[in-house]
Order: structure tokens, then sequence, then C-alpha cells
């Protein structure tokens, strides 16, 4: 029989295990028991396992398919980007504006700034359309984006 804690109330030992003995399961019913129980739940498992397993709802069909396409996006994505072709030095140059020896917003910031103020310079146009515009600094940023600076 189970002991309790020591500072809860209780019957002399004597008194509890004579008890425990008139009532309490005796050993080879204990033990009849422990085997029905076992042979119980040997024949539960057994049919837990011959179920079929439940298809899976259609809104979760759907997510996977959608997390699917997102990852195929995504590799196509990074695949273009490593496959596409690094900006060759004299066009980083060209671009690099602030002569800081890489194109970043910092560059398309001053043309944007430029053109905003009316104070442009030819060497600004790198869409090469003749004039400095909006479209010049976009370009500028565009590269900075696209280079990762």
């Amino acid at each position: 029989m189970e002991r309790r804690d020591e500072d809860d109330p209780k019957l002399p030992r004597g008194l509890e295990d004579g008890l425990g003995g008139l009532f309490g399961p005796s050993a080879a019913e204990q033990a009849e028991l422990d085997q029905r129980i076992g042979r119980a739940a040997r024949t539960r498992f057994a049919r837990r396992q011959k179920v079929a397993p439940a298809r899976p709802s259609v809104r979760r069909v759907w997510a996977l398919r959608a997390a699917a396409a997102v990852l195929v996006a995504f590799g196509g994505w990074m695949l273009a980007r490593v496959l596409a072709p690094a900006p060759r030095p004299h066009e980083v140059a060209r671009l690099d504006l602030d002569g800081n020896g890489r194109v970043d917003v910092l560059d398309a910031f001053q043309v944007a700034r430029g053109v905003a103020r009316g104070a442009t310079k030819p060497e600004w146009d790198v869409d090469g359309d003749g004039r400095v515009d909006r479209n010049d600094a976009d370009a500028v940023a565009r590269e900075a984006v696209r280079t990762g600076s």
C-alpha cells in the first residue's frame, strides 16, 4: 500500500496495514487486474493502428500548396539574383556619383536633390535620354538595390 507524506494525519501504522489488507485487493487479484488492463490496452491499440489515417482538410491542402508556390517563387527569384550578371566596373564608376567606391542610395539621393533644386550635372543623365530627371534618380536607386550596396 502506498504511504502518504509524514505530515498527513493518518492511522497508526499497524491499523493502517491491517485495514489495507482487509479492504485492498490481494496479490492474485491485483495481478489478474493488471493482466486485464494490459489486454484491453493492447486490443484498443491494435484497433487504432488498423484505422486508415484521416485525409487532410481542404484548407490544409490549399495552405500547403500556397506554401509550396511561395517557396518555388522565392527560389526562382533567388536563382535570378544569383545568375544575374554583375555590374561592370565602369558602370559602377559611372553611377558612383559621390565617389565613395560603390553605388548606394546616397548617390540616388544626390541626383534627386539636384533635380528638386534644379541644379543638375550632365553626367547624372544615367538613362541616356538627354535630360536629368526623376527617372535618373530612380535608375541609380534601382542599381544601388540590385548590387546590394
